[in-house]
């Protein structure tokens, strides 16, 4: 059994290096009152203690090792973060927030909680600018990236690469659509703005590739088209809801003048007047019950239908009663008669 164990530490014992009895730490120098301590440690003075010594050192060496692999696990795959100045951050191609955004009661305590915690907690996430090195284009976070520039912070980001339009695009609306932020005229502008770019053919096919109702993306688009006149009459483009979207536009096709001149009329009481009260003044036609008259014929069954507003006329006719030249005539005359009669007043 010696010579087994002998054997076994030979190549130890070939590595003890007479200096390590220089690792025994030397006793204190005697000092003239004071008592004589013995060393906190001692290494082994056999071979065999050695080994047992070293093999205790390579158990509690692949215990750290387990553990520091299971703290890497949790990190597989996650993104770098790099503290950026947010001067170096372009808007990107898709700047779907409105200057409003960064307004208001609701920006001011947005930007106080950024302060309080010396910038932002959740990253943002940019893709970098393959043309100018140190340049970046926003992905997601614009809020995030204007109050850490109004502090004077550096804007903690994700930096990606080789990331396409569509991808860029598709990560901002994904994002947007896990916070209460953006306002339904924003997220028409972002719908607008996608469309504008050609990454999709139409609104449905917008709408399939993320997964949202075609009447819904439709609504947020016609918002997004509205005259800027129009936008510009309420207390604020995000107070706009996106139910009021269609008769908004059914408004503006069938009475561009007068919708014209009654925004005019609430860009004046702007802070005066709610975002309802804007939108009632600016559907008052829209939402008015048109006049409805029947011209009957000979049988007595309607031959034209005539439906009148505020400002429009619609005049629809029975298969018996023709189009022809001489009525589009006729009605030309009338309607050059009356505007003739406008001139005189």
């Amino acid at each position: 059994m010696k010579d087994r164990i002998a054997q076994a530490t030979a190549a130890v014992e070939k590595i003890q290096p007479t200096a390590s009895a220089a690792a025994v730490p030397r006793p204190a120098e005697t000092v003239p009152g004071a008592t004589s301590t013995a060393p906190l440690t001692s290494q082994p003075r056999t071979a065999p203690g050695t080994l047992l010594a070293m093999m205790g050192v390579q158990k509690d060496t692949e215990r750290e090792l387990a553990s520091l692999r299971k703290q890497l696990e949790k990190w597989v795959g996650a993104q770098p973060t790099l503290p950026l100045d947010p001067a170096s951050i372009t808007p990107g191609p898709f700047p779907n927030r409105d200057a409003e955004s960064f307004e208001g009661n609701e920006w001011e305590e947005f930007k106080a909680a950024i302060e309080k915690t010396r910038g932002n907690v959740q990253p943002i996430l940019v893709r970098a600018n393959a043309g100018q090195e140190g340049v970046y284009e926003m992905v997601f976070g614009r809020r995030r990236t204007r109050a850490c520039a109004e502090l004077g912070l550096k804007v903690l980001a994700a930096v990606v690469t080789d990331m396409t339009d569509m991808a860029l695009w598709e990560a901002m609306e994904y994002e947007n659509a896990g916070r209460a932020n953006p306002s339904p005229y924003e997220q028409g502008r972002s719908y607008k703005l996608a469309l504008d770019a050609g990454l999709f053919t139409s609104p449905t096919a917008l709408a399939n590739r993320i997964g949202k109702d075609k009447g819904l993306v439709r609504r947020y688009l016609l918002l997004a088209s509205l005259p800027a006149e129009v936008l510009e009459a309420f207390p604020s483009k995000r107070s706009i809801q996106k139910g009021w979207a269609e008769k908004l536009a059914d408004a503006v096709q069938k009475d561009p003048d007068g919708v014209s001149q009654r925004a005019q009329k609430a860009r004046e009481e702007k802070g005066r007047l709610g975002a309802r009260e804007v939108f009632e003044i600016l559907t008052v036609s829209a939402n008015a019950r048109p006049q409805r008259i029947e011209i009957a014929g000979s049988h007595g069954r309607p031959v034209a239908t005539l439906e009148c507003a505020d400002r429009w006329l619609s005049v629809k006719l029975s298969k018996e009663m023709r189009l022809t030249p001489r009525l589009v005539e006729a009605i030309q005359a009338l309607l050059e008669k009356e505007r003739d009669k406008l001139h005189k007043q």
